[in-house]
């Protein structure tokens, strides 16, 4: 019996193993996609072909929704994707209005949240910590 339970015990991590490293694999792929995606964004906007960033932007939306993407269930990795989707979206718009100064920002809030979720990803940390918080003005006297 002793053995029996052993033995399952053997598939059954074997069966995770494999299952881990195919997920992995997934996002890795994602992950490839997602750069994909942005280096034609960021050619778009040095050469102003808004088709080039629309086209771009719509694909890593379409990409942060899929289920490769989704590696994380918590609440934080949550609100990164979602911030994530609302750049992608900010950047769709700016491309529509042809605006290359909104489409800027909009790809350096992209790229900040991509950092920002990478590096919470790798030390654990949460969204809130991670917010950009603009800097204090304060009047000239």
């Amino acid at each position: 019996m002793k053995t029996y339970f052993s033995c399952v015990l053997i598939l059954l991590t074997a069966a995770a193993s494999a299952f881990a490293q195919e997920i992995s694999a997934r996002t890795r792929d994602a992950m490839r996609l997602k750069l994909q995606y942005a280096q034609g964004i960021l050619e778009g906007m040095a050469t102003e072909n808004y088709f080039l960033i629309a086209t771009n932007s719509s694909k890593l939306k379409a990409l942060a929704q899929s289920a490769d993407w989704q590696i994380r269930t918590t609440a934080d990795y949550q609100r990164f994707t979602s911030d994530f989707i609302l750049q992608t979206e900010g950047l769709g718009r700016a491309a529509r209005k042809e605006s290359i100064d909104a489409a800027t920002v909009f790809y350096f809030q992209l790229t900040v949240s991509c950092v920002q979720c990478h590096r919470a990803i790798r030390g654990n940390m949460t969204a809130a910590s991670l917010r950009i918080k603009p800097p204090e003005v304060t009047k000239a006297d």
